[in-house]
């Protein structure tokens, strides 16, 4: 119930903004890729990608098959990321106690990057976190109980997890050692369990291998396409540099620091930020000495792996989901410090008496609460910036909400807005596109550049989504009446677009 609780209000922090922030990316791409499998256009077996599985595209097929909306995709997102707060308790949990997992649940419930990327984007990697920390769970319990169920479910978690981003293959090495490095623990070669536990994970991760197989020419296309944020220059320098920006990443995403910062060390004049660099490491150490060397080796691992293959780290806070995984391990290891400091103070003389321990049980109260509301009030500062500045779906969603009610009159979506790139890939006519073939809403495509523009004005009134220009072309031989727009930044480096919805109607 206590897992439930928290995972609930974890989801009453999400829900503000859901539609309007971040803009839409090429989100958009693996929702229409579930569109079309939902509607059995596209085989469910493969993902859209060859390095990534079917398990979120198939879930997303079979929300949209039940509820075929165009905003579904990212309420199943605000859906997993709540329930990852509750993995999170359990993670903390059993590997010390509630008020660990509390804690670890309460820090990431209101993460700045849990909520504005992995709850508020439909990434298949936004839900990435969700089954690592299920899969660290399981590992835990596995162990503490000696059981190979925890081990086959741990194996299938994980395997789910770099269904969605091989990115999260890094915590292998670390989760392996903490298994097997005792000693002790080496009488699991001697049992089913373990090998049960190997099948189980090939099997799930079956969809990718089998794909590579039969296609192999699949994969490295695929990894060319994305030189934009795979590493393909492994040499020490470029190594050392991708760590510095996972470094700061890590800072970034635990300090709920929005702004660009010109160095690297810069970020540690932000107080928040500050508090975190100093405990994560503290932490990092306590859980070795503590007998939670699982935390410790899964981040240490990442950290020594995710730069060899990933270089992009930045446009805060969107590529953070590459990474966003790590944030219940560094969570559950700081609440699990602040929790041994309570035991440590307990002990004390200075604290034997009554009064002396409601003042500091007060005292990490306020701690507590300045740690957790602090990023909160950062994500909603970001939110009423970026719709200030025009930076949100404000503008889309009112012209989708008119054209929606309006289903007699003909729409018309102009090349146009092709101009306007958002960062992290999205695209304003795709956008459009996508959203109205998800409401069943007929359109047709037009390039007032090319197009006779007095084609456009034949028939009966309609609706044009385009830019000021396209719709100042067209009003050459029609009347044209703007009935929403207005001016809208796009991708970093690129101009400004202005865009709106207008009515048609012949002279």
């Amino acid at each position: 119930m206590l897992a439930l609780a928290l995972s609930l209000l974890a989801l009453a922090v999400r829900v503000p903004y859901l539609y309007l922030v971040p803009r839409f990316t090429d989100e958009l791409g693996e929702a229409f890729v579930s569109w079309l499998v939902a509607r059995g256009q596209v085989t469910p077996w493969f993902g859209m990608v060859a390095y990534y599985g079917p398990a979120h595209m198939d879930i997303v097929a079979l929300i949209l098959r039940i509820f075929p909306n165009s905003l579904a995709p990212r309420v199943l997102a605000m859906i997993f990321g709540a329930l990852t707060i509750g993995a999170t308790y359990f993670l903390g949990r059993v590997l010390r106690d509630r008020a660990t997992g509390i804690i670890a649940a309460l820090c990431l419930g209101t993460a700045t990057t849990h909520i504005v990327v992995n709850s508020h984007l439909a990434y298949g990697n936004a839900v990435t976190p969700f089954f690592t920390t299920l899969a660290l769970t399981w590992l835990v319990l596995a162990r503490q109980k000696n059981s190979s169920g925890f081990l086959v479910l741990a194996g299938v978690s994980f395997a789910l997890a770099i269904q969605t981003h091989p990115v999260a293959v890094a915590l292998a090495p670390g989760l392996l050692l903490w298994l097997l490095m005792p000693r002790a623990q080496w009488v699991w070669f001697r049992r089913p369990g373990l090998y049960l536990a190997a099948l189980a994970t090939l099997a799930t991760y079956s969809p990718v291998l089998i794909l590579i197989w039969l296609q192999p020419k699949q994969l490295s296309n695929a990894v060319g396409s994305r030189g934009y944020a795979i590493s393909t220059d492994h040499s020490l320098g470029v190594y050392l540099g991708n760590l510095q920006g996972l470094m700061v990443e890590l800072l970034r995403m635990v300090g709920a620091v929005y702004r660009d910062l010109d160095r690297p060390l810069a970020y540690l004049t932000d107080p928040l930020t500050l508090v975190y660099a100093i405990l994560v490491p503290i932490a990092t150490v306590v859980a070795l000495r503590r007998g939670r060397s699982i935390l410790p080796l899964a981040l240490a691992s990442s950290a020594l792996v995710i730069p060899y293959f990933n270089r992009q780290y930045e446009t805060f806070p969107y590529f953070t989901r590459y990474v966003a995984f790590l944030l219940p391990l560094i969570y559950t290891a700081v609440a699990a410090l602040a929790v041994d400091a309570w035991e440590w103070l307990r002990t004390r003389p200075q604290f034997s008496s009554t009064r002396a321990r409601q003042i500091a049980a007060a005292a990490a109260v306020i701690v507590i609460a300045v740690l957790l509301a602090a990023p909160l009030f950062r994500t909603f500062t970001y939110y009423e910036q970026q719709t200030r500045s025009g930076r949100s779906n404000a503008l889309f969603l009112n012209i989708t909400q008119i054209v929606d009610a309006t289903r007699s009159q003909k729409l018309l979506l102009d090349k146009s807005l092709e101009q306007g790139e958002f960062p992290s890939g999205g695209n304003l006519h795709f956008a459009f596109q996508a959203w109205f073939d998800f409401e069943n809403r007929p359109f047709a495509l037009v390039n007032t550049e090319t197009s006779v523009t007095s084609a456009l004005c034949s028939g009966d009134k309609s609706f044009l989504i385009a830019s000021f220009q396209a719709a100042d072309r067209a009003s050459a031989n029609c009347r044209v009446t703007r009935m929403l727009g207005y001016e809208i930044p796009t991708r970093p480096g690129r101009d400004n677009l202005s865009y709106g919805l207008y009515e048609i109607s012949p002279e």
